[in-house]
C-alpha cells in the first residue's frame, strides 16, 4: 500500500500502520487518533491528516474522520465503529452516501 504509515506527532516521530486506525476526532486544537491499542494525540490538522491517509478514510463530520474498513453500522445519523457512535454531519452526509454507493457499485 502506498500509504502504509501515518505520522501522528511530528515532534516525536510516532508512526502507526493506517489499517489500525479506527477513527480520528478533533479535540480542541489537536487530533485524537483512536487505534486498535491506544489513543494518540497529534498536532496535524484535519486537512493534513486527510492528505496523508489512504482512500478508505473519509471525513463524515467537522470533527471526525473514519476508517471505512472498521465501520460496523451506518444509518442516516451516525456511524458505529467499535462501540463508538460517531455523528454524521449535515454538510458531509451527501458525500458519505455517494462514497458508499461508489464503493458498493465497484464490488
Amino acid at each position: 500500500m502506498l500509504f502504509s504509515t501515518f505520522v501522528f506527532n511530528l515532534k516525536t516521530d510516532y508512526y502507526s500502520n493506517a489499517a489500525f486506525i479506527f477513527f480520528i476526532v478533533l479535540v480542541s486544537t489537536s487530533l485524537k487518533v483512536a487505534t486498535h491499542k491506544e489513543e494518540i494525540l497529534t498536532l496535524l490538522t484535519m486537512k493534513e491528516a486527510l492528505e496523508i491517509l489512504p482512500p478508505q478514510f473519509n471525513r463524515i463530520h467537522k470533527s471526525y474522520i473514519i476508517n471505512f474498513d472498521h465501520v460496523e453500522l451506518i444509518d442516516t445519523e451516525e456511524v458505529k465503529i467499535k462501540d463508538q457512535r460517531i455523528p454524521i454531519g449535515d454538510l458531509y452526509r451527501d458525500n458519505l452516501f455517494r462514497v458508499i454507493k461508489n464503493k458498493t457499485s465497484k464490488d
